[in-house]
């Protein structure tokens, strides 16, 4: 069974996922293709 969310909190994902897109156009996001290129981002921090 489906679980029913508020409005509000629709609304508050639907920003989330908008602003996300936005920043990925933007080139503001960390990308990584394989699990050795995100380990050697992690161990670069």
């Amino acid at each position: 069974m489906a679980k029913v969310i508020s409005k509000k909190a629709h609304d508050m994902l639907k920003a989330d996922i908008k602003k996300a897109r936005q920043e990925y156009e933007n080139g503001e996001t960390i990308s990584c293709s394989t699990p050795e290129e995100m380990q050697r981002y992690f161990d670069s921090l």
